[in-house]
């Protein structure tokens, strides 16, 4: 009897523990859960395009061009993939030395607050030149300092930072070199 009893006791303890834990799941991806992600594009009169303008033949620079897409521009993609709406207060681009650009006054973005439904995405964009000539005045003219990453504020007082980068110069923008981790290091240097 005694083996009985143990038995329905640890299997209640595993079903308690198991049930404990898809609670605590539930909770924290129940809420809404925003990423967000910097790119470089150009806009016009007929939308965007995002991707960096190297990709383009000289032939199909000049024909975006034509179609009106002149304006090199950085893109803040705000993504919430949780099951609750999020509300976005603010977006900037932040530089390496904490001075963050901001353009909530342009009527070609969407309006803040922002009300982010679950399972979309939008964009808020910023003209590349006002970037250029932010970072031209610094002081601090390393790399360090002109890396950007987009960034909200959320209805929540969370802010949430891009993992993606750039390196916003007045000669033009470019990927900052990979950062190996101490790990890689470590394995390298066996």
């Amino acid at each position: 009897m005694n083996t009985v009893t143990l038995v329905i006791a640890i299997t209640g303890l595993g079903l308690s523990a198991l049930s404990i834990g898809w609670q605590a799941a539930s909770f924290f991806l129940s809420g809404p859960r925003v990423r967000v992600h910097l790119q470089e594009g150009l806009r016009g009169l007929g939308g965007v395009v995002l991707a960096s303008p190297s990709v383009y033949t000289e032939e199909g620079g000049a024909a975006l061009e034509r179609l009106g897409f002149g304006e090199p521009i950085l893109a803040v993609i705000v993504v919430n993939r949780g099951r609750l709406p999020a509300t976005v207060g603010n977006w900037s681009i932040r530089f390496g030395n904490g001075a963050a650009y901001q353009n909530p006054g342009d009527p070609r973005n969407p309006a803040l607050p922002y009300r982010l439904e679950p399972f979309t995405s939008d964009s808020w964009y910023a003209p590349l030149d006002h970037l250029q000539q932010l970072q031209a005045v610094f002081t601090d003219q390393s790399d360090a300092a002109a890396v950007v990453h987009g960034e909200v504020d959320l209805g929540s007082r969370e802010t949430v930072a891009s993992k993606d980068s750039l390196i916003v110069r007045v000669e033009g923008v470019r990927m900052p070199k990979p950062q190996l981790s101490t790990r890689v290091l470590r394995g390298l240097r066996r």
